[in-house]
């Protein structure tokens, strides 16, 4: 692929942290920019198990939420709520 200059305004000392970390993985500083540009836009995927335990019990609490046949009833409950409250 064609590369092109770019020009960047950071902190020195983010600067010289940035470049100890690329060096410690063997890449340069723009090696590891560049790798990390072209994970914005890459869909995000996770293994479950690499989840710390306390959010891997959450995993899957609301799945099959819009399944039940949610149709507002409880936000309709809650602003009923609201309007009687402040009457």
């Amino acid at each position: 692929p064609m590369k092109k200059r770019l020009t960047l305004t950071i902190d020195a000392d983010l600067i010289q942290r940035a470049k100890r970390h690329s060096q410690k993985r063997g890449k340069t500083l723009s090696q590891t920019v560049e790798d990390y540009f072209a994970l914005m836009d890459a869909p995000i995927e996770f293994d479950e198990a690499d989840l710390p335990p306390n959010v891997r019990s959450l995993a899957g609490m609301l799945e099959g939420y819009d399944k039940m046949g949610y149709d507002g009833a409880l936000e309709k409950r809650y602003l009923n709520h609201l309007e009687r409250k402040y009457r």
